[in-house]
């Protein structure tokens, strides 16, 4: 990262169009995509709202950072939202 970078949590939706253009109107040069929507049961219940996040959202996402040239786009999944936090060791 450039010595003068700067970091910015956005916490938001990213279903949330004009919280998205705000978020990517900075052009930031990297971005950490860890929405998701959690549990596996969620997506049999409400399958429609699991394929707006997890699918739509970040397609979204996706396509607002190649808008403004984001140069590294991390996806971290679902996988901590689904499986929870590891437990502490011993």
């Amino acid at each position: 990262m450039p010595q003068d970078s700067k970091v910015l949590f956005i916490r938001g939706s990213i279903l949330d169009e004009e919280r998205m253009k705000r978020a990517f109107s900075f052009k930031p040069h990297y971005v950490f995509h860890l929405a998701a929507h959690f549990a596996n049961q969620n997506s049999v219940d409400h399958p429609e709202t699991d394929l707006l996040v997890n699918g739509l959202g970040t397609l979204k996402t996706l396509e607002y950072a190649n808008l403004v040239g984001v140069e590294r786009f991390v996806f971290a999944s679902s996988g901590c939202s689904v499986y929870g936090s590891k437990a502490p060791l011993p």
